[in-house]
């Protein structure tokens, strides 16, 4: 039980970082390292990863440029939910590094480097 309790005393002392940039960072890192540092299985698991992380995240306009862009209400809205300042660039971002993963990926697919299960990861992480 004192376990529990200095977990959270050390969670309130760090800010977590929204899981929308836990996603970018996971798909940036994977298109930073070395080719001849990575496989497929690397590839699946931060596509898998990111999409878990942004799954719940309430969908955002491909179009939006507002960074202060909230859900219902507008900026007197003050739903838990509500976007901060900056969720624009990062959802940015997170498609433009997801869209490069998905090109690499093509091409594994492509020369026939996946699994049927890394596959059928691939084919969920892309739906979600």
């Amino acid at each position: 039980n004192n376990n529990n309790n200095n977990n959270n005393n050390n969670n309130s002392n760090h800010p977590q970082r929204p899981p929308m940039q836990l996603a970018v960072d996971a798909l940036a890192t994977l298109l930073d390292t070395p080719a001849e540092r990575c496989n497929a299985a690397n590839l699946v698991c931060s596509l898998t990863l990111s999409a878990k992380l942004v799954a719940n995240l309430p969908p955002m306009s491909p179009n939006s440029n507002n960074n202060n862009d909230h859900f219902e209400g507008g900026a007197n809205n003050r739903n838990p939910r509500q976007r901060r300042p900056g969720h624009a660039h990062l959802a940015a971002q997170f498609r433009s590094l997801r869209d490069d993963v998905l090109a690499v990926l093509g091409r594994l697919v492509e020369a026939d480097l996946l699994s049927p299960r890394q596959l059928c990861n691939a084919a969920w992480a892309v739906g979600k």
